[in-house]
């Protein structure tokens, strides 16, 4: 992530000039543009034409190439950005300012699971290459948990020592969650995409501040993502058996 550096850089300098509020808007508008910006380069960057991915079909480089490249880059730029954003919050007075702030990153995260153009491609981009639909959705499984497992890994160690092993882990499992249900909503309902990331970020969110399991937002959130994660799978088998087709014309890779 070339664009990391020129991000932090420039965050930084926002805050040193203007310690306050005023600098913190301009660290968020440098660190929320980073992430676009990066998204849409892992989005150009990821196969660089149907003749050479065609070429490479089967393989492991073009398996990690498509599938596990782009959601482990965005696992751990968003991780790096989200302990930025959780340090950042610790100027902000409001609880429920600061706690929607901290947790910005989350909602770029798993908005790029479920929307189209953000560099994760949709089953519709396994079709278009001839990959077998139960191999595709296996191996985007495989590499949801491995961009949790990155997320977890970045942030439960880099994070602020309040923000708790039991707000990380959760936040990990609504990434899942979004994996598994953006994968169907590009499948069937493309135009869908926001609501359910959006709806798994705020409540997600909710449990940024908990620490233990058995907090009441930890549980809601835990339950939201297996809801969202239950529909996710009943529309993907629906698609493995035939009774669904991708949308192809709005896939973008």
């Amino acid at each position: 992530m070339a664009v990391v550096p020129s991000v932090v850089f420039s965050a930084g300098i926002a805050l040193v000039a203007r310690p306050d509020w005023v600098g913190i808007a301009g660290a968020l508008v440098a660190l929320v543009s980073g992430l676009l910006f990066g998204g849409q380069y892992i989005a150009g960057d990821g196969v660089a034409s149907d003749r050479k991915a065609g070429s490479h079909l089967g393989s492991g480089s073009f398996v990690f190439e498509l599938i596990f490249k782009p959601q482990l880059l965005w696992a751990f730029g968003v991780a790096i950005a989200h302990c930025i954003f959780l340090y950042l919050s610790d100027f902000i007075g409001d609880d429920t300012f600061r706690q929607f702030f901290g947790g910005l990153p989350i909602i770029v995260w798993y908005s790029a699971y479920c929307l189209q153009g953000l560099g994760i491609p949709g089953p519709a981009a396994g079709a278009s290459y001839g990959v077998p639909r139960q191999r595709w959705l296996a191996l985007s499984w495989a590499a949801a948990v491995a961009s949790a497992a990155t997320y977890i890994g970045v942030a439960g160690l880099a994070s602020p020592s309040e923000f708790s092993w039991a707000a990380v882990i959760t936040i990990g499992a609504g990434g899942i969650a979004s994996a598994v249900i953006g994968a169907a909503v590009k499948i069937w309902r493309t135009e869908m995409g926001m609501i359910p990331g959006y709806l798994m970020f705020f409540i997600a969110n909710g449990a940024s501040d908990t620490q233990g399991f058995l907090d009441g937002a930890v549980i809601l959130a835990l339950v939201t993502a297996g809801i969202l994660a239950f529909v996710g799978i009943v529309i993907q088998a629906g698609y493995l058996m035939g009774l669904i087709n991708p949308n192809h014309a709005k896939e973008k890779v």
